[in-house]
């Protein structure tokens, strides 16, 4: 049976010493049933995250593509279906670093100095865990509380440009599922 998923989310982003922002995901996808229990599904999604801490401001706009595999410990008869899923992720994510550069300004106080703008873009392989409830509320739709994990490769190749994988990308949300007639 094929289902059609919307997922919306609050996500957010770090590199290997950085956190780079948080912010609305959302995403669409299909589920496939291949047992009472397993289902093969693959779902995009994108984000908006944003930091602004002062002296590091940063906005992000990753882009994630996930084919993962799902195991509900109940059986589909069940209302109430607790699941677990991993899968492998490709990841495209265009961003910019913001530097603000503070000086000694009159009496001592801090004035900004200069600010440095740079920009980054990435796309990485990665691999997603995950964890939720799968609630029918009726016929045809369920309501899936879920949190989601998505970590990419280090890439010894990567030139740096203003980011460092590897890439964190957790997200909480809720997916609604869409169960066409049998």
């Amino acid at each position: 049976m094929l289902s059609i998923l919307l997922a919306a989310a609050i996500s957010g982003m770090w590199d290997d010493e950085t956190f780079l922002g948080r912010g609305p995901m959302a995403g669409a996808g299909v589920n496939v049933a291949v047992t009472r229990h397993l289902s093969v599904e693959g779902e995009v999604d994108f984000a908006g995250l944003q930091r602004d801490a002062g002296y590091l401001g940063a906005d992000a706009a990753p882009f994630v593509a996930t084919a993962r595999a799902s195991f509900a410990f109940r059986d589909r008869s069940k209302k109430v279906r607790p699941f677990v899923s991993a899968g492998l992720s490709w990841v495209r994510s265009t961003g910019h670093l913001t530097f603000t550069h503070v000086a000694a300004g009159p009496g001592g106080q801090p004035v900004v100095d200069s600010t440095e703008r740079v920009p980054w873009k990435a796309s990485l392989g990665a691999f997603e865990l995950g964890a939720g409830i799968e609630i029918q509320a009726s016929t045809h739709w369920a309501v899936r509380p879920e949190a989601r994990w998505v970590s990419t490769a280090s890439d010894p190749s990567f030139h740096p440009s203003g980011i460092e994988p590897p890439l964190w990308i957790p997200r909480a949300g809720v997916t609604l599922v869409w169960r066409g007639p049998k």
